[in-house]
C-alpha cells in the first residue's frame, strides 16, 4: 500500500520516497482513528484516498509529463548528432 513499488513516477522525480512517507503518515492518522473507535475501518480508509488521492494524482501526471519531455528533449538531441555525423 506504501512505498516506491505503490507509486507510479519516473525515478528521475525522486519523489517515491518522498510520497510513500506522505502515505504512511496519513495512513497511520487514519489507522489511529479507527483504532481509537472514533470511526470505522471503512471510513479510516476513506480519510486515507481523500487525503492522499490529489497528491498522488498530481504526482502521476507530472511524472507523465517530464517523462514525455525527456523523451522529446532526447530525440531532438540524437537527430542533431545524426546531422552532424
Amino acid at each position: 500500500m506504501v512505498g516506491d513499488a505503490a507509486h507510479v513516477q519516473t525515478p528521475m522525480m525522486a519523489m517515491g520516497v518522498r510520497s510513500a512517507l506522505a502515505d504512511v503518515l496519513a495512513l497511520s492518522r487514519a489507522l489511529t482513528i479507527c483504532l481509537d473507535f472514533l470511526a470505522p475501518f471503512k471510513d479510516a480508509l476513506k480519510s486515507f484516498e481523500t487525503e492522499r488521492l490529489e497528491p498522488s494524482r498530481t504526482m502521476v501526471e507530472s511524472s507523465q509529463r517530464f517523462s514525455a519531455d525527456f523523451v522529446a528533449a532526447a530525440k531532438r538531441w540524437a537527430d542533431l548528432n545524426n546531422l552532424r555525423t
